[in-house]
């Protein structure tokens, strides 16, 4: 039986199903709340560190920490929507299935 070339759309969202489902699974794990809480942690240290030392410190050295929480919260959001996301992203499949 042939088939025919797969739809780009179905083919992105199977991946990122996948993609979000595999987070969403290691969000669960012990290994995925280790990780959530000290990057929690290291969020609140240096936010406190900022907060204590801004007037005095380089600009450069400012910049880097703002560089670490912006990489921080990325990383932390990415795990917290990879649940929401896999089940926007199962609805969009289950639509692209039926159609």
């Amino acid at each position: 039986m042939a088939t025919g070339p797969i739809n780009p759309d179905l083919e992105l969202v199977m991946d990122d199903l996948k993609r979000t489902t595999a987070i969403a699974a290691f969000n669960d794990s012990e290994g995925g709340v280790i990780l959530r809480e000290g990057l929690y942690k290291d969020l609140a240290n240096v936010i406190a560190d900022i907060a204590a030392n801004y007037e005095g410190m380089e600009h450069i050295t400012l910049i880097k920490k703002c560089a670490l929480l912006s990489e921080r919260m990325g990383f932390l959001r990415a795990m917290e929507r990879a649940k929401p996301n896999s089940e926007i992203a199962r609805k969009a499949l289950q639509e692209l299935t039926t159609s």
